[in-house]
């Protein structure tokens, strides 16, 4: 019995499921769509099913009591790969396959559990975006921006977050520092408002 469509759709599904809880794979798949993450998932999916098969052999490699070598070697594992796509092999494999993308994702998400290292990655993801690149920078240097608008009014503020690489930035949220506009002609800022005053006076009334 072949590898049937079920045991496929297994592998696939390893695939899938690294491909969305490997933090840099989820990062840079999360606004693709169509053929590329199709693309993706499927290419993850036979990397972690030749890593399943080399495991796979590994084990029963060291289960034998033969010890081959070189050609015999080669000879094995040629033997082993045709004969894993059959039943009861190819039900192991593809367990095994499924195994693999959940402990390979969880494993390689352990050097990001400080957020050190994740603000590191999202630098990474980011840098070729160029404005998420600007937010994310002034958010880990508590830099202020400044957004124009279409009706010309300009807002200076500081970034409390940056926006997850997996979300679709719809707006940009800002806690405003000073506001104005730009002169027409121009287009020279000119500042009408400041709020660091009601910012202070804020925060000494939220302190007890």
């Amino acid at each position: 019995m072949a590898l049937s469509l079920e045991l496929l759709l297994v592998v696939l599904c390893s695939g899938y499921y690294y491909t969305s809880t490997h933090l840099p794979t989820r990062y840079r798949s999360a606004r693709e769509s169509g053929y590329r993450l199709y693309f993706r998932v499927t290419l993850y999916a036979i990397l972690l099913a030749a890593a399943a098969a080399a495991l796979l052999f590994l084990v029963k490699l060291g289960l034998s009591d033969a010890r081959p070598s070189g050609v015999a070697m080669l000879s094995a594992l040629g033997a082993h790969l045709s004969g894993i796509i059959d039943w009861p092999m190819s039900g192991l494999l593809a367990f095994t396959t499924l195994i693999l993308g959940f402990v390979c994702s969880h494993a390689g998400n352990l050097r990001y559990r400080t957020a050190m290292a994740k603000a590191a990655l999202v630098r990474r993801v980011v840098r070729h975006r160029d404005f998420e690149s600007l937010v994310v920078h002034a958010v880990a240097t508590t830099s202020p921006l400044m957004i124009t608008l279409d009706s010309q009014q300009v807002y200076v503020g500081l970034v409390p977050q940056a926006t997850e690489p997996t979300e679709q930035r719809m707006h940009l949220r800002i806690l405003p520092l000073q506001s104005g506009y730009r002169d027409p002609v121009t287009h020279q800022v000119r500042f009408t408002t400041s709020y660091r005053e009601i910012i202070r006076a804020v925060g000494k009334k939220s302190v007890p």
